[in-house]
């Protein structure tokens, strides 16, 4: 090969070279992007405790069964073969600490299975029903009051107002106390857990 050849040859090469650094790369030329702006709210966590003890006070029983019941004002009242008789009795307070206006879930553990047990010497009564007052709106009632019965698993309810920070509310609360109309004479006790969650 002469050395003119030669030259030829490495001329083209390098004219190659430099040529193919400038193609473009397809993938990149035709690539489409989308940007994201992901977003978190953070709400304030709900705290409970007991503002107020449930008392029944005290009462008789005629031999057949009743219901002893305490209002969600702190009324005593009786049916049945039951006799109110004062003593020391009230309704209870769940003092709530939440947003206003935002869907609560409220249960009693273990009322969705049995009836709250008060007990003395082997004899028991039964709170069957919970009765809360009007929060100012409550989802589940159409007349603003609501229950927890045996069987309930939960309910739903809001505190009326349009506030989203944090708020402390007493939600006052009754119950009924069954009685089978021979239970003995005693001083009956036990105790039960509210829960309230987000939906």
């Amino acid at each position: 090969m002469s050395k003119m050849n030669k030259n030829k040859l490495l001329t083209t090469g390098s004219v190659m070279v430099a040529l193919s650094a400038f193609v473009p790369n397809q993938n990149e030329a035709l690539a489409n992007t989308a940007t994201f702006s992901p977003t978190a709210t953070v709400v304030d966590p709900i705290t409970l405790s007991a503002a107020q003890e449930l008392l029944f006070g005290k009462m008789a029983h005629t031999g057949s069964s009743g219901h002893l019941t305490i209002t969600t004002a702190g009324a005593q009242q009786q049916t049945g073969g039951v006799q109110a008789l004062g003593g020391t009795y009230q309704e209870g307070k769940l003092a709530i600490t939440g947003p206003k206006a935002t869907n609560l879930v409220l249960s009693v553990v273990g009322l969705a299975g049995s009836p709250i047990a008060l007990t003395t010497a082997g004899d028991t009564l039964s709170i069957t029903r919970f009765n809360f007052e009007d929060p100012g709106t409550a989802v589940s009632a159409p007349a603003g009051t609501f229950n927890l019965k045996v069987g309930d698993a939960t309910t739903t309810f809001k505190f009326a107002g349009t506030g989203t920070a944090a708020e402390t509310t007493n939600l006052s609360f009754g119950a009924q106390l069954d009685v089978d109309g021979d239970e003995a004479a005693g001083t009956y006790s036990g105790s039960f857990v509210m829960s309230v969650t987000y939906p």
